[in-house]
């Protein structure tokens, strides 16, 4: 449980500001960032990681288009990355239309020298002739890593405090290593090559050359920023045998950054003045993806209040007397209450867990046969529902990106077909699982004017005489359920790589009884997933657009309600407001909804697989003290002290945000510190039914620059984001746009009061420039409201803390838990993808 602020605010009299809205654009705030010393510059750096992916995202595409400067790595043991760093410099003037750029050419992993393949002198004699700079590396001992990022932001023209760097390189390179060396000094040497990340450093530079300083303006190359691309095979893989790109041309001088996208038509007209109510930072955030962690399980029963929800807590002041009639007067309601238990059966952390049922008893075949054995946990079940309609066949041009490096490599390739990219998708999802999940079990079910169920065997599915009728389609998934054997893919994951290769092109959609019968399937494995993978409009049986809308909100019921994730990735056609509709099943499971160039399938459909279910039905109770209420849309919590939620499975990913402020009826109780409780009933994926309680105590203030002063930017900016997100799916588009200013600007007043404190501002600044791209997403008149309305789910869903994390020790927590060693065989794998 974290807070947006260190201190809970109470002051209730009206603070009104001026929020500017509509002006078609969110401007950034300036931080008037300056050295102490004369000498020096601020310089605020931007890097985006972009790992080793094979897929190539929107993002990275946006910033090989916008970045002012590159780091290009190579690995020193490895000549093959030489020579693909070279083609992938090429490759950054192509898409930046220009004959230089700032770029420094860093060989990495001088430590192995022993093992060295390319000579030192002749990458540097390389670089030279590119105009780049060039420097040996190490991210394991930290040599030269900090000269690097000084070195290149010498070469860049400085048109503000910020810079926008990418670091690219072929896979294995070392790239993720160096960036968190710089970033955070620590070294990672099994960092998951699959995320592409982006962190914000502060530094100050000394000596940036005057003409730097003081760049002459240039207009440069018209460029339309696109914002769905993505990469169909490995743009920067293996490239035997391949030379480096000639490029003897001498160097121009550095061209000045690319202009920030333009300001998309207002939606809602002229620019207008609003007065609002100030923001604050009485947030309280929880992250759920903690459910997946081994609990430690407290001695006994939770101790309830007899008066209110309350359980005794570390914040509980327990009086002393018999074990049996021990006083406790609860710290939420007042009421004294009287309780029977020993010293070590008082919590002493934040955080506990109760035991609330133990898990269903085992079958008497299981290897598990002493009680003390712990319970063993189900396997995961994963469907991949494949459109394989006639529309699926329809080809795909690549991105700008794709293409120009497919020109690099003499290649011919121009488009793709849908459903080769769905193929590619999903034979790679099961590469990863075979390797590092050979428990997990697999299936698929492919259907246009035929439905199928392919596991270990293929079975064609007769389900005509009743694809108009929900419940004969469930009763006849469950049947399947019975007959058919699902395998580990320890098993079967090349029988169902091999189906996904036969996949054939089938007539019509019937979208609807497919994902029925799916359903149905699953009904007795809670914490299952579906993944939905369409283009067009479904045209056959229950579920056909736009006669039966309102099936897709009774699956998604269905669903919730075995504890079934249904998450649906769209392609885009330029029709996509059917997408709308069948997205409701997964917004009610809590799914995740996507709208994708059909080349970002492989990437996408990789992170909802990661995103794994942690618990299953699940329920959440947030207790706020009674003078606080929380501040919601929804009529059941707004102005309450108490709001409970169902939220079925929880993925690792899964956050919950709330709320609060004083209760008028209180604004003259004076009160210094005040208690907060979430509990959170859940069954752990080994059966059990557990309790867990957290329990904090704040302390309270009526200053806003105390408040202020004392922001947690990232739980801000994650609410925000959210809440945000929220509003303008609902149609408050004028809502949204005006939280995520006021969030703007209360943490533009933190990093103001803290003295340019290095992680509050590398905070603001990663919050700001989300923000102003989903402000301008929701600004821009030009995009189909479908499109509209996937992109603020996925802001919704994924813009957690995260996310909203840039710098400093939080930072360092996500980096330790994303450094789980992936085996060597996975990673070998993955490198190959060509």
């Amino acid at each position: 449980m974290e807070f947006g602020s260190k201190y809970v605010y109470m002051k209730t009299a009206d603070e009104d500001e001026e929020i500017e809205i509509d002006d078609g654009a969110m401007q950034k705030l300036s931080l008037d960032l300056k050295s102490k010393n004369e000498d020096e510059q601020v310089c605020l750096l931007d890097i985006l990681d972009t790992a080793g992916q094979a897929e190539f995202s929107a993002l990275r595409e946006q910033y090989m288009r916008e970045s002012q400067a590159f780091v290009i790595v190579y690995a020193i043991n490895n000549k093959n990355s030489f020579q693909e760093a070279l083609d992938i410099h090429t490759l950054a003037l192509r898409m930046q239309q220009v004959s230089s750029v700032p770029a420094i050419l860093c060989g990495n992993k001088s430590d192995l020298d022993s093992e060295r393949q390319v000579p030192t002198d002749e990458a540097e004699k390389e670089a030279t002739a590119r105009g780049m700079a060039f420097l040996e590396t190490s991210a394991k001992t930290g040599a030269n890593i900090q000269e690097a990022f000084e070195t290149l932001i010498k070469r860049t023209p400085r048109y503000g405090s910020e810079y926008k760097i990418a670091v690219l390189g072929s896979g294995g390179v070392g790239k993720s290593s160096v960036i968190i060396r710089f970033t955070q000094d620590m070294f990672v040497s099994d960092y998951d090559p699959t995320i592409e990340d982006s962190f914000r450093k502060t530094i100050n530079v000394k000596g940036i050359p005057k003409d730097m300083l003081s760049p002459k303006p240039k207009e440069p190359p018209a460029m339309k920023k696109r914002k769905s691309a993505g990469f169909f095979k490995n743009p920067f893989g293996s490239l035997k045998g391949r030379g480096a790109v000639s490029h003897g041309a001498a160097a121009a001088p550095p061209p000045p950054p690319p202009p920030s996208r333009p300001s998309a038509p207002s939606r809602r007209g002229p620019k207008k003045i609003q007065k609002t109510k100030k923001t604050d930072g009485n947030i309280i955030l929880v992250s759920l993806g903690t459910l997946e962690n081994d609990p430690q399980i407290m001695t006994g029963d939770a101790v309830k209040c007899s008066n209110c929800p309350a359980i005794l807590s570390h914040v509980s002041e327990v009086g002393s007397g018999e074990s049996t009639k021990r006083p406790w007067k609860c710290e939420f309601c007042d009421h004294q209450n009287e309780v029977d238990m020993t010293d070590e059966e008082i919590p002493k952390e934040s955080q506990v867990d109760f035991l609330v049922d133990a898990a269903p008893e085992a079958s008497s075949d299981s290897e598990f046969t002493m009680a003390t054995d712990k319970p063993q946990s189900q396997a995961e079940v994963v469907l991949y529902c494949i459109d394989v309609s006639s529309s699926m066949g329809a080809q795909t041009a690549l991105p700008q990106l794709q293409a120009e490096w497919y020109a690099l490599r003499q290649s011919n390739i121009t488009s793709v077909s849908r459903l080769d990219c769905i193929k590619q998708a999903v034979q790679r999802q099961l590469d990863f699982h075979e390797i590092e999940t050979p428990e997990k079990k697999a299936g698929l079910v492919p259907f246009g004017s035929i439905i199928k169920f392919l596991f270990e065997r293929t079975s064609q599915v007769d389900f005509r005489s009743v694809a108009n009728n929900v419940d004969e389609l469930l009763k006849l998934g469950q049947e399947y359920a019975r007959t058919e054997t699902l395998k580990p893919l320890s098993e079967n994951a090349e029988t169902l790589k091999g189906q996904v290769k036969n996949l054939g092109l089938a007539g019509c959609t019937a979208l609807g009884p497919a994902l029925t019968l799916a359903v149905g399937f699953l009904s007795k494995l809670p914490g299952s997933e579906i993944v939905l993978c369409t283009d067009g409009l479904p045209n056959e049986g229950v579920g056909s657009l736009p006669r039966d809308p309102g099936f897709y909100d009774k699956i998604g019921e269905i669903a919730k309600n075995q504890q079934t994730t249904i998450s649906v990735i769209g392609i885009q056609t330029g029709q996509e407001y059917e997408i709308e509709t069948v997205s409701k099943a997964a917004a009610i499971t809590g799914g995740n909804i996507n709208l994708l160039n059909p080349h970002e399938l492989s990437a996408k459909m990789r992170e909802i697989t990661q995103d794994v279910v942690v618990a299953t039905n699940v329920e959440v109770t947030a207790l706020l003290h009674p003078y606080l209420c929380f501040v919601s849309v929804k009529a059941d919590v707004n102005n309450k002290s108490v709001a409970k939620c169902t939220l079925g499975n929880v993925h690792k990913n899964t956050e919950l945000t709330f709320r609060f402020q004083r209760k008028a009826e209180f604004k003259d109780v004076e009160v210094p510190s005040l208690p907060f409780q979430i509990q959170v009933h859940y069954t752990t994926k080994d059966g059990r039914r557990l309790l867990r309680v957290l329990t904090e105590k704040r302390e309270t203030t009526v200053d806003r620059d105390q408040m202020e002063t004392n922001l947690n930017i990232p739980v801000v900016g994650a609410t925000a984001m959210k809440e945000s997100a929220a509003l303008a799916q609902r149609g408050d588009l004028v809502g949204a746009k005006m939280y995520l200013k006021q969030n703007q600007m209360m943490s533009r007043n933190c990093v103001l009061k803290a003295s340019f404190n290095e992680e509050a501002s590398s905070a603001y600044l990663n919050y700001e420039q989300q923000a102003v791209e989903m402000y301008d997403e929701m600004d821009d008149e030009d995009l189909p409201e479908m499109n509209r309305q996937a992109n603020m789910a996925k802001y919704q869903k994924e813009k957690g803390l995260v996310k909203m994390t840039a710098a400093g020790a939080g930072k360092k927590g996500i980096i330790k838990a994303r450094s789980k060693p992936m085996s060597s065989l996975h990673q070998a794998k993955y490198y190959s993808y060509e």
